[in-house]
C-alpha cells in the first residue's frame, strides 16, 4: 500500500535522526551506515563512508566523530539538544513538562531505555515522532480512518507545538559549530528534512 510505504519511510528517516543525535557514532552505527539498506539515505548526505573515500582507519573516523559529537553535545561550550535550553535558557524548563505530557497521552515510553535523558532531548522526540508513524501506519493497514487521523492529529500537534518551536533555531547555531563533515552533513540534511516536514503539516492544517 503506498500510504503504508511512505509512512514507513518517513519512520526510517526520523529512526535515523534518532540515532545520529542520541549518542556518538559506534561500529555498529558505522556499519549500518555503510549497509545497502542505507545507500539512498547516505547518498541523500552526500556521504562516502567506505574505508576507500575517508582515507583512515574506521578506528581513527570514530574516534574523530565522537570528539565532535562530545563537542557539540557534551563538554563544556557544547550546545545540549534540548528545548528546554533553546527555549528557556534552562534544562527542565516548561517544554520538558509539556513533552512528557504528550508521551503519555500517547502511551510513550522513553524512560526505561533513557532514564538519565530528560524528555525534550531531539532526539527522544524524533523517537517520538517515528513511534506516532508506527501507530498510524498500523491504523492505515488496518483501515481504521478514524483512528488513522487521531494518531496524525498527534503527530501534527506535536510537530508544531514542540519540534516546530526551537529546532530550526537550534540547527542554525549547531551547523554553525559543526567542524566535521559528517554532522555538517548530518545538521543540513535535518534542517531540510524537517522544513519539508513542517510544510506538509501546515498544508494539511488548511485542508
Amino acid at each position: 500500500m503506498e500510504e503504508v510505504a511512505k509512512l514507513g519511510s518517513l519512520n526510517g528517516i526520523y529512526l535515523f535522526l534518532y540515532r545520529a543525535f542520541i549518542k556518538e557514532v559506534d561500529a555498529d552505527f558505522l556499519s549500518f551506515m555503510r549497509s545497502e539498506e542505507m545507500r539512498p539515505m547516505m547518498e541523500a548526505l552526500e556521504m562516502n563512508l567506505s574505508p576507500g573515500a575517508i582515507g583512515i582507519t574506521d578506528e581513527a573516523l570514530l574516534e574523530e566523530l565522537a570528539v565532535e559529537y562530545a563537542a557539540l553535545f557534551i563538554q563544556p561550550g557544547a550546545y545540549p539538544p534540548y528545548e528546554s535550553i533553546v527555549l528557556e535558557k534552562r534544562f527542565l524548563g516548561k517544554p520538558a513538562d509539556t513533552v512528557e505530557l504528550a508521551y503519555q497521552d500517547a502511551g510513550f515510553d522513553y524512560r526505561q531505555n533513557f532514564p538519565k535523558l530528560f524528555p525534550d532531548h531531539l532526539a527522544i522526540e524524533m523517537l517520538f515522532i517515528a513511534s506516532l508513524l508506527t501507530k498510524e501506519s498500523e491504523y492505515v493497514s488496518s483501515g481504521d480512518h478514524a483512528a488513522v487521523l487521531e494518531w496524525r492529529g498527534k503527530r501534527a500537534a506535536f510537530m508544531t507545538d514542540h519540534l516546530g518551536k526551537w529546532v530550526m533555531e537550534y540547527l542554525e547555531r549547531l551547523q554553525i559549530m559543526t567542524e566535521n563533515r559528517f554532522y555538517h552533513k548530518m545538521v543540513v540534511f535535518t534542517k531540510e528534512f524537517l522544513e519539508t516536514e513542517f510544510s506538509a503539516v501546515r498544508a494539511e492544517s488548511v485542508l
